[in-house]
């Protein structure tokens, strides 16, 4: 979270881990978000995107308590020694109470994180990679062990 004003002021430089699921749903995708210590029923947020091109694009869903349209979000794909990653930026406008620009990174689960350990995940090295490594498909909490045998 940067360029955070208002009641949001004390949140600059924030950041946390949030899970996502991309789903195919009547010919687009859909990104559901959320918090890594809520569950996916209390979303952060709900978006449907089409995709022309390689290139993503939000049509219409909510992030926390506001409404997305097509310009609310950029979608970009970066590519570096891990992988692909799609960045979403927008900004929130709370009514009368500030708001804030954010960045959520996404990488597929199963991809490694560059970066220092300051950089990577808050569960990387003790939950992430293990699940990766035993092959688990990714389960709907952080810190859930899995499809457990």
């Amino acid at each position: 979270m940067d360029r955070c004003s208002g009641d949001w002021a004390k949140m600059y430089g924030y950041y946390w881990d949030c899970c996502a699921e991309v789903t195919e749903e009547d010919g687009a995708l859909r990104l559901l978000l959320w918090d890594e210590d809520l569950p996916k029923e209390k979303r952060l947020a709900l978006a449907r995107l089409t995709e022309e091109d390689g290139m993503l694009r939000c049509t219409e869903g909510s992030f926390l308590d506001r409404a997305l349209t097509a310009e609310d979000w950029s979608i970009t794909r970066r590519e570096d020694s891990c992988g692909p990653c799609r960045v979403i930026e927008g900004y929130y406008r709370a009514v009368g109470r500030g708001g804030f620009h954010y960045e959520i990174y996404l990488r597929p689960w199963g991809s490694r994180w560059p970066g220092s350990e300051d950089e990577k995940p808050y569960y990387y090295e003790s939950w992430y990679l293990p699940l990766v490594e035993a092959g688990k498909p990714m389960p709907e909490e952080i810190g859930e062990r899995g499809d457990e045998p």
